[in-house]
């Protein structure tokens, strides 16, 4: 309240910091605002919690999706790693092969020669 809209007392800086919102430093307490007043704060005090709630749900959701991508973040490394390894273990093998043919050749044109 700015002006009392009984008295049409205007209020002051210093009168802000001596009396309510809803008070009248002039001629009182108006119960009217005062009731229209609490009302007000208790909507700003439900607003903060509310916002405070939401807050809170969109940080578990922040974590909830990090965690996610980690996990998947994981199993792609995972995925890598073990095609890597598939694919080692197929060069390997390739070699294994080959160096049992080579050898089979040698052995072959050994026996031819002998």
């Amino acid at each position: 309240m700015k002006k009392c809209p009984s008295c049409k007392y205007e209020r002051t800086a210093q009168d802000n910091l001596h009396f309510p919102e809803y008070e009248c430093p002039s001629c009182g307490v108006l119960e009217k605002y005062k009731a229209k007043f609490e009302f007000a704060e208790l909507e700003k005090k439900r607003e903060k919690e509310r916002n405070a709630k939401l807050a809170k749900i969109k940080k578990e959701q922040e974590q909830k999706r990090k965690k996610e991508e980690e996990r998947l973040e994981k199993e792609e490394q995972q995925r890598k790693a073990n095609e890597e390894f598939e694919r080692l273990t197929r060069i390997e093998e390739k070699k294994r092969i080959q160096e049992e043919e080579d050898q089979q050749r040698k052995e072959r044109r050994r026996k031819e020669t002998a």
